[in-house]
């Protein structure tokens, strides 16, 4: 009946009902497991992709250091091939250019040699075709002087050309000169330089000859300073070897102070001393002539130099520059280099003649005499009454070096 309600549903019918949801929630998992999960796996891969992209960037980089490097080391070797090439190309050119002047010089000469024997092949040759024509001529002139007539001999024009064979002939027979090598002091700087313009600057060789021979008769420190200049146009070149040469070891000062600096630094010489005077002698010559030369006589002629030039000197040769000195300037002169050099060199010959060379010497095969020293009223008694005494005593306190009253070993000068 529809009044009637329906009947209240069982607690089987219930729990049937429910159950299966039961059994779907028991048999899946939840939701927040699930993307835990998830974010972990995720996190494990993200950190192995940028381990991994971490890795193959330094690879990259690595590859590139390594790319650069091998470039750098390519272009290094390139270099130093280029270098290396550069270095045979100007050794080449140098023995090239030497060869080439070798060959210049050697050509030159042979052409002064060919045109000497076609000199003297024509010479011949005329000699031998107008030998009746100047028989002829004698003839005359012999003839004209028997009869007394005055008439001018005629002259042949073999007559100029045997002088100028003769100075040939001579020129070709003396020995090559030899050029000293200049090695950078400026004390051989000029005539380093006067010997070669003479003998190479002066003839008729190019500018590329002089400057190979330039070089070639400097070493050390000069050859380094111009062996470069090959490399420029020859008349360049030889021109700022020159001056590089001149800058450097031949400026008027530069000379003047190795050419003082040679004469001062060295010892005192002693008594005696020929020799030492003789080296002294010859620097100061060379000095005083080659600045007289160069019109720098200023420096060498200071009085501070002239004292130290005496003080090289012996005491006993010091008190005679004193006395010449002296005697100069009571004439109005000044003492100058000069005048000290010319004192020197005649001390020189003085002391090595074979009697200045003997003064101080012992006489030979005889004892040394040795001084009495007596009191003086002995000596006064002895040479008031014994006249032998007096002249023996005298004789052994006489110096014969200073000739003052001491003995020979005592005596100051003779040190």
């Amino acid at each position: 009946m529809r009044g009637e309600s329906e009947p209240s549903p069982t607690k089987k019918d219930v729990e049937s009902e429910s159950s299966p949801t039961k059994r779907g929630v028991e048999s899946e998992p939840s939701p927040t497991k699930k993307d835990d999960a998830k974010s972990v796996t995720s996190s494990k891969v993200s950190k192995a992709r940028v381990s991994s992209s971490i890795k193959l960037r330094e690879a990259k980089i690595k590859q590139e250091l390594a790319q650069r490097k091998r470039e750098q080391a390519l272009k290094e070797q390139m270099l130093k091939r280029e270098q290396l090439e550069l270095q045979h190309k100007i050794e080449n050119m140098r023995i090239d250019k030497e060869i080439e002047n070798a060959n210049a010089e050697a050509h030159m000469w042979q052409q002064e040699v060919d045109l000497q024997r076609d000199d003297q092949i024509s010479l011949d040759n005329e000699e031998a075709i107008d030998v009746a024509k100047r028989t002829e001529e004698w003839c005359q002139q012999s003839s004209a002087q028997v009869v007394g007539r005055e008439t001018e001999p005629t002259g042949h024009p073999l007559d100029k050309q045997v002088p100028l064979l003769d100075m040939i002939s001579t020129s070709l027979n003396l020995p090559k000169p030899e050029i000293q090598t200049f090695s950078g002091d400026p004390i051989n700087y000029w005539s380093f330089m006067s010997s070669f313009d003479v003998n190479i600057a002066q003839r008729s060789f190019d500018d590329r000859v002089k400057l190979s021979h330039l070089i070639q008769f400097c070493s050390g420190k000069a050859r380094d300073a111009i062996k470069n200049c090959v490399l420029l146009d020859p008349a360049t070149g030889y021109k700022q070897a020159r001056d590089i040469l001149y800058s450097q070891f031949g400026r008027t000062y530069i000379v003047a102070r190795a050419h003082i600096k040679q004469v001062l630094n060295r010892t005192n010489l002693r008594s005696g001393d020929s020799q030492g005077l003789w080296d002294l002698a010859r620097d100061m010559r060379r000095c005083q002539m080659t600045l007289t030369q160069m019109r720098f006589t200023a420096d060498m002629s200071a009085t501070d130099n002239l004292l130290k030039i005496q003080e090289l000197l012996p005491v006993r040769l010091q008190s005679k520059w004193a006395t010449t000195a002296h005697t100069l300037m009571e004439n109005q002169v000044m003492p100058n280099f000069s005048h000290m050099t010319n004192f020197v060199e005649e001390q020189a010959k003085i002391a090595s003649n074979v009697y200045g060379s003997h003064v101080g010497k012992p006489q030979k095969n005889s004892k040394p005499n040795i001084p009495n020293r007596k009191p003086k009223e002995s000596r006064a008694s002895t040479f008031s009454t014994q006249g032998t005494s007096k002249s023996d005593t005298l004789v052994s306190d006489h110096c014969y070096f200073c000739n003052k009253d001491h003995s020979i070993e005592e005596c100051e000068a003779f040190k």
